[in-house]
């Protein structure tokens, strides 16, 4: 991590996979007041004002009983309605963002969804003992109604740390009805996190080595978070810029490019428009195949691995 404006990033094996900042704006996960300002039937959707930018995108097909009886008071959706929402996806070109009635707010053990039933205990979870002892956990912060998934996070947690989580996503979203109730006008309701909480809760498990910062309170903040993980890594203080230190800079050009090198000697083009994103595999300088199929396999397995990377 690094700077005034906490940016950060993610290395396996000494490769860039994600990169996060506070330059890059996005508004992904906040939930807004919104006013729905037009219904089009022929793509079942609506059109909401959320106080910001272009209208915002909802597919109608999202809207399930127990929101329209707690939103919307029982009554079908119609153009003026306030509604209650969740941003999917940024803004992008054109577009406005999309958003959806499904909400969630994400903790570090859970998910919580006030207006689902869902429920289920992170597949990363193996040990058959563990996902027992997790179950009858689930089992009990089931009762009050509200949908809960378990995160991989949650292996090895006491059962009083998971519940002190859970009261807290509740009495947040317990807030955010209230504003929601008491507001007319389209506004946010509730925020994502700041760039170092949000990678705190959603990238920092049993699966990371080593946690480098540069900034003392940043420290301060993760040592007394990680204090609570069973399976602790080890945190670092260096002075300096950290990105430059690890070549993130020139990684982050490197993934950036619009052709990307295989180690294979092949290469993909990746190009990004409105309606899609377009990705072309060439062969290129890779001649280590006996016959063609084989060349076509082995630069497509390699290809897949780089997309994966490029994609998240």
């Amino acid at each position: 991590m690094s700077g005034e404006n906490v940016s950060g990033a993610i290395l396996e094996d000494g490769r860039l996979y994600e990169v996060f900042s506070e330059e890059i704006e996005s508004i992904r996960g906040n939930i807004y007041l919104g006013k729905v300002e037009k219904i089009v039937p022929a793509l079942d959707a609506a059109f909401v004002n959320i106080g910001k930018g272009k209208n915002a995108f909802l597919r109608l097909r999202d809207l399930t009983k127990t929101y329209i009886d707690t939103i919307l008071g029982g009554k079908k959706i119609a153009e003026g309605d306030k509604i209650l929402v969740q941003v999917k996806k940024d803004a992008f070109g054109n577009k406005g963002p999309q958003v959806t009635t499904k909400l969630s707010l994400a903790g570090h053990f859970l998910v919580f969804f006030p207006l689902s039933k869902a429920k289920g205990i992170s597949k990363k979870i193996v040990d058959k003992d563990e996902r027992n002892r997790l179950k009858n956990i689930l089992k009990n912060l089931l009762k009050e109604g509200y949908g809960v998934v378990l995160r991989t996070a949650s292996e090895g947690v006491g059962e009083s740390e998971i519940l002190e989580e859970y009261e807290e996503m509740k009495r947040e979203w317990e807030d955010i009805l209230k504003k929601f109730k008491r507001s007319r006008k389209p506004k946010i309701l509730r925020e994502e996190p700041e760039t170092l909480d949000f990678i705190l809760r959603e990238r920092l498990d049993g699966s990371v080595d080593e946690v480098v910062v540069n900034d003392l309170k940043a420290f301060e903040k993760i040592s007394s978070y990680i204090s609570k993980m069973p399976k602790r890594p080890s945190v670092n203080i260096t002075r300096g810029d950290v990105f430059d230190e690890y070549g993130i800079y020139d990684k982050l050009k490197e993934l950036n490019s619009k052709v990307v090198d295989l180690e294979n000697g092949g290469s993909i083009v990746i190009e990004v428009t409105e309606a899609m994103t377009v990705i072309d595999v060439n062969s290129s300088a890779y001649i280590e195949a006996k016959n063609q199929r084989e060349l076509s396999l082995n630069i497509n397995l390699e290809a897949a691995k780089e997309i994966c990377r490029q994609m998240r």
